[in-house]
């Protein structure tokens, strides 16, 4: 076995022999729609506000992540709460681990979940994106248990 000679070169030479590399790498990153399958990402941000139809309205922010620690993308969740919604929005809170009595006391618990990592799938059929989440990964309320996957936290136009 050989192992390969260590380079003594002074370090700004090293990097000189790297230039042309360096120079054909692109800088700009992919910014189209995080593709349909599992991942993995954290809430960076959990609100309540209104849609524009003045209905009240969860706004969530994921960070997706790839290996656990880079951030490849950023998706923004909107779930508009309406008496034919709820029936979706319980569960997922569920699979968060907010456990709500009273739908009316939402916005208290969402800073719970702020930098709760999370397990999460996306499926595109026809027009329609749907966002489901699978579990809670970072040990917090309800980590490791696994909803039905019907549990719908977004439906939003592919564009």
């Amino acid at each position: 076995m050989t192992k390969t000679a260590k380079d003594l070169r002074p370090i700004s030479e090293q990097l000189l022999a790297l230039d042309a590399g360096f120079a054909s790498v692109p800088v700009e990153r992919d910014t189209g729609p995080v593709p349909d399958g599992r991942w993995q990402g954290t809430i960076t941000r959990a609100i309540l506000t209104r849609a524009t139809s003045s209905r009240p309205m969860i706004e969530w922010e994921l960070t997706v992540t790839t290996d656990g620690k880079h951030v490849d993308k950023t998706i923004v969740v909107r779930w508009v709460i309406t008496d034919k919604t709820i029936l979706w929005i319980k569960p997922a809170l569920h699979t968060l681990g907010l456990d709500l009595e009273k739908i009316s006391t939402v916005a208290d618990h969402l800073p719970q979940l702020v930098n709760a990592l999370v397990d999460f799938t996306i499926r595109t059929k026809e027009e329609q994106r749907n966002v489901y989440f699978n579990r809670r990964l970072d040990g917090g309320p309800a980590a490791g248990t696994v909803a039905d996957g019907k549990t719908i936290i977004e439906q939003f136009p592919v564009s």
